[in-house]
């Protein structure tokens, strides 16, 4: 299993700040969510990738800090960040070896947990992916698991595309849950704020 976390982004509504270096309840965003897939993939006997771009070497910094330069962490740069989340999810599975199902998680997930990783584990069987679904909020999630056939899909997908339009017509096995680690995404201060 491999593990791909987002950590390549502007923040732009976030601020002169980059919000996955601010922190929340004691650690930055990106060292709680790349903690979570690193948890995940113990328990998987998965990898780790972090997709970094926009002050590349100060998330690098933050996340060796944290968990040592040991750390089962292997990190890609996405030159072509400013062009959006779609290019880093390539340039992490560019990166990736063999034919493995892999999760795509953005790294301003505060509240996912390992354990929100091992609810869809088990569940991907032949489908294309196996994505998280709040019925109340009518809203996906992430960490989003996607069937190694993907791969080829998403990389040779055009610019502008996104992992959600290329699903739109896939075989997606919704998980239906209203756990918030699943949903609660950080894109502004105030966001920050409400959730601490």
């Amino acid at each position: 299993m491999d593990f791909i976390v987002l950590c390549a982004g502007l923040s732009e509504r976030f601020g002169k700040e980059n919000k996955l270096l601010a922190v929340y309840d004691g650690l930055p965003l990106c060292v709680r969510s790349v903690g979570a897939a690193l948890r995940a993939a113990l328990a998987l006997g998965g990898k780790v990738t972090v997709v970094t771009g926009y002050q590349a070497p100060e998330i690098q910094r933050a996340l060796t800090s944290c968990f040592g330069p040991q750390a089962p962490l292997r990190f890609v740069f996405n030159d072509r960040f400013a062009s959006g989340q779609f290019s880093s999810v390539q340039a992490g599975l560019g990166i990736l070896q063999g034919d493995s199902d892999f999760y795509i998680t953005p790294g301003d997930l505060p509240l996912v947990t390992a354990e929100n990783y091992l609810a869809l584990s088990g569940l991907l069987g032949n489908h294309d992916a196996v994505r998280p679904r709040s019925e109340s909020r009518n809203m996906p999630g992430h960490p989003v698991l996607l069937s190694s056939r993907m791969r080829e899909v998403i990389l040779r997908a055009h610019d502008g595309t996104s992992v959600r339009s290329l699903l739109a017509d896939r075989d997606v096995l919704p998980f239906v849950t209203e756990d918030r680690g699943f949903f609660v995404d950080i894109d502004t201060p105030s966001d920050l704020v409400a959730e601490l």
